[in-house]
């Protein structure tokens, strides 16, 4: 059974329909793929525990990732035509959202609340001014951690 596929760099405009013949997928690395426009339909792929997007800078979807209970990282950085950040509220497992280089993104991403003690920092601080950042305003998002490169990363702890 396949665990893991890497098309890093393919110059194909359109992936294959669905990746749901795939159930044992836990890992996809489509980074650089920059002619890719759409993105890949991952829905089904419920082992997928790593996807990576990084510097498909054709792509302006993100992709959609309901139902992937076991995905614990998204890269998606240098994505700089991704206008809307993906929709990972009901993905539990989750702990590292890139977004760094995504200097399109008109919305920050729509974390879920993990617990109150979320602090942005003094004003004029490191801290506030990461989380104060155009894309990467997130106010009582638990312990998550912000870096803004035209951007942002989300770390869960």
């Amino acid at each position: 059974m396949l665990e893991g596929l890497d098309l890093a760099g393919c110059t194909i405009l359109q992936m294959p329909p669905d990746f749901r013949g795939l159930t044992a997928l836990r890992w996809l690395d489509l980074a650089g793929c920059t002619s890719l426009q759409m993105p890949p339909d991952v829905r089904g792929l419920a082992a997928l525990r790593w996807l990576s997007l990084r510097g498909c800078t054709s792509l302006q979807m993100p992709p959609e990732v309901e139902g992937l209970a076991e995905l614990v990282r998204m890269d998606l950085a240098g994505c700089t035509s991704l206008q809307t950040p993906p929709d990972v509220r009901g993905l539990a497992r989750l702990r590292k959202l890139r977004l760094s280089g995504c200097t399109s993104l008109q919305t920050p991403p729509d974390v879920a609340p993990t617990a109150p003690s979320y602090s942005r920092g003094a004003p004029g601080s490191a801290a506030a001014d990461r989380v104060g950042s155009p894309v990467c305003r997130a106010a009582g998002l638990g312990p998550l951690e912000h870096e803004f490169r035209g951007g942002c990363a989300v770390d869960v702890m």
